[in-house]
């Protein structure tokens, strides 16, 4: 019995609220298949031993629990509706008249062409292989931490290779059964911090509306209807499901929505803090512009280092008469647009480009800082 309730239990994703919760569901889905075979084999025992007369016929009644666990673990599990895709099939944008203009998808530019992948699809297909020629990528969507992650794979990661574990804190967990190998979907690593083997270089990926990334990318490739997707699934941001392990000492607000900005160390800002007004601050040693463009509504993160060692202070523009200026230099009132480059003022700084910091909108700080311990919380700098 016990081995049963292993095999069906072992891998729950609220084992990570424990101490040692995660080497639990580690070991639990490594020895799967032993702990089934011990189990058929506790079961052939107790039958040979009524078949013998040795035990009586009601004995029998404790296999039915053991059946019924079995069921549950192979059947009827709700991580069962979990699977993987390989090579989807994709639409062209006209095509893809299943999609609401306010479905989020997320999007990515792949083998020189722009992919879109619904989010209701993704909810039940969380890990997506894609082949198109001689470049493969795989796509793994962490539905409960809004967060997907992209990267090139080369030709020895299979689908059939890879089994979706479990969703510990919010993180997609899977197996890759041919090497023995714990991939985490939302970092990219392996149980011990490593790099995934057969995984290389990421793949930027972005999360917005279908009408939006249809405007920018009008020859999109979009993911085809799947034939059993319910028409219940999410087609926006679901908040975190699971409990985030007791351990991890998290501050209040987890579910705090924020955009993480890159730098070393990562610096998570709140997203109810990102208004149109151009926010400077230090992440560690680097000295950042976080703002919000006005015409596309997206996050934009920049490095404040100018060629001579200058690190201007940002304020918003309200001169409505320079066209194409978002933004001002504090000290020389230069103007800079959106896309961080100088469009007026001084003419020797005119053309220069700030440099883009990757940034990633609408993630949930509880889980981002349990699974990036060394995350920074941006905290506004007090009233004057």
């Amino acid at each position: 019995m016990l081995f049963a309730v292993a095999v069906a239990f072992g891998t729950h994703p609220n084992w990570a609220d424990t101490e040692a919760g995660l080497e639990l569901i580690y070991t639990a889905r490594r020895l799967q298949w032993p702990l089934v075979v011990a189990c058929i084999a506790c079961c052939i025992g107790l039958i040979a031993l009524v078949v013998s007369g040795r035990n009586r016929s009601w004995w029998l009644i404790a296999l039915a629990p053991i059946l019924g666990l079995f069921v549950y673990r192979f059947s009827t599990r709700s991580f069962n509706a979990f699977q993987i895709l390989d090579n989807p099939v994709f639409l062209r944008a006209s095509d893809a008249d299943y999609l609401a203009d306010d479905e989020m998808v997320v999007g990515l530019h792949f083998a020189d062409e722009h992919y879109a992948y619904p989010f209701r699809l993704l909810y039940t297909r969380p890990v997506i292989i894609q082949t198109d020629r001689n470049q493969r990528l795989i796509l793994f969507w962490s539905a409960f931490a809004n967060r997907a992650r992209a990267a090139s794979i080369d030709r020895d990661l299979k689908a059939r290779d890879l089994d979706i574990v479990s969703m510990p804190a919010n993180a997609l967990l899977v197996y890759n059964s041919r090497l023995g190998q714990f991939i985490n979907g939302l970092t990219l690593r392996t149980r011990h911090a490593a790099p995934a083997t057969g995984i290389g270089g990421e793949i930027p990926t972005e999360k917005m509306s279908w009408k939006r990334w249809r405007q920018l990318h009008p020859q999109t490739r979009v993911m085809a209807p799947l034939s059993d997707t319910a028409s219940g699934n999410p087609v926006a941001a679901v908040l975190p499901y699971y409990n985030l392990p007791a351990s991890a000492h998290l501050p209040s607000g987890s579910q705090t929505s924020i955009a993480v900005i890159h730098t070393d160390p990562p610096m998570a800002v709140p997203m109810d803090q990102i208004a149109n007004v151009p926010l400077n601050f230090m992440a560690g040693s680097v000295p950042v512009l976080l703002l919000r463009d006005r015409t596309t509504d997206q996050i934009r993160a920049f490095d404040r280092r100018l060629e001579d060692d200058l690190t201007p202070y940002f304020r918003l523009n309200t001169d409505p008469r320079r066209k194409g200026v978002a933004m001002l230099d504090g000290d020389t009132t230069i103007g800079w647009s959106a896309d961080g480059q100088a469009v007026d003022g001084d003419k020797s700084r005119r053309g220069f480009q700030l440099t883009e910091l990757p940034v990633e909108p609408n993630l949930y700080w509880g889980v981002m800082k349990y699974w990036y311990p060394n995350l920074l919380l941006y905290q506004p700098p007090p009233a004057p």
